[in-house]
């Protein structure tokens, strides 16, 4: 075996092992055609592509937990969840 298709074999196992590409691949890559250099590019695109989704997931986090934070959000949110209770409540009592 060349050191080019070991590198590619290595690649290639390691690029498959994340879930998210294990399903992409197959569908819109022929995998009988991909080089190295496919492989790494196909490893790089779809790192960043993850990266960048959960930094905004972060980001997004942290901006809710901040506002979740305020005592306005509070009770808000205890009011919400008692009306919610409330309605069930109501509706399991009246559908008996």
């Amino acid at each position: 075996m060349s050191i080019e298709a070991a590198i590619t074999f290595l690649l290639l196992y390691l690029f498959l092992q994340l879930p998210q590409v294990r399903a992409f691949l197959p569908t819109f890559i022929d995998l009988t055609v991909l080089k190295a250099q496919d492989i790494a590019l196909a490893a790089v695109l779809s790192s960043i592509t993850l990266i960048s989704g959960l930094m905004l997931i972060a980001f997004w986090a942290s901006r809710m937990a901040n506002l979740l934070k305020t005592p306005k959000v509070h009770k808000r949110l205890n009011q919400s969840a008692g009306s919610i209770m409330i309605a069930a409540g109501s509706y399991l009592a009246l559908s008996r």
